[in-house]
């Protein structure tokens, strides 16, 4: 299978058409093989996370994910079979002008002056990065940076109404593996969303 494997991976992934062509004994044992490679040591997958990764290669399943042990997850994404390790959230922190702060894989600098609707939070392909947030004279003291928290909503600036983060984070595209540990600024006193990395800065915040 080791050959096997070396001729199907493209770009460190495995094409999902490949893979539904291989008898499932066979499957099985590449996808161990797979985790050994990727993990650099002995691999300790059991057979609910082979079955998990199964269930990926079904049709409509991109950017569907299964949990493995170590912090790792399969993705799908599109036609494709990935590893990818999961980012753990991070302590929550307090946030100040003109100080930078790492959080869930973002670089997250705070800037005080006049905001924009547009959410400024371009990754570049979810990569780290410097996000520059700016927010009204009066708003830049007291912030934080959290993870999210069941519940959160957000009233997207130039909008009426709060809109759960969940579906924010479905529309703007936030990978799933990536969700739990996506940086979110808040008011201390109050806890109330002010901006989120690609989604965009509240409407309190766009004043």
């Amino acid at each position: 299978t080791r050959q096997l494997l070396s001729d199907v991976m493209i770009n460190g992934g495995l094409p999902v058409l490949r893979l539904r062509q291989l008898p499932v004994a066979l499957l099985r044992r590449m996808i161990r093989d797979w985790g050994t490679a990727r993990r650099g040591g002995p691999h300790s997958l059991k057979s609910s996370h082979l079955d998990a990764v199964e269930t990926l290669l079904a049709p409509d399943r991109s950017g569907r994910q299964g949990g493995l042990p170590v912090h790792l997850v399969v993705v799908r994404v599109f036609d494709q079979l990935r590893f990818l390790e999961v980012i753990a959230p991070s302590v929550e922190v307090g946030l100040e002008p003109g100080r930078q702060v790492e959080f869930g894989g973002l670089q997250i600098s705070l800037h005080s002056g006049p905001t924009s609707p547009d959410p400024s939070a371009e990754t570049g392909g979810w990569a780290v990065a410097v996000q520059n947030v700016t927010s009204p004279p009066g708003l830049h003291t007291g912030l934080r940076i959290r993870a999210r928290r069941t519940g959160d909503s957000l009233q997207p600036a130039g909008t009426r109404h709060r809109i759960k983060l969940k579906k924010l984070m479905i529309r703007h595209k936030i990978p799933v593996w990536r969700r739990d540990a996506w940086p979110v600024i808040v008011s201390a006193a109050e806890d109330r969303l002010g901006w989120v990395a690609g989604v965009g800065v509240s409407d309190e915040f766009a004043r």
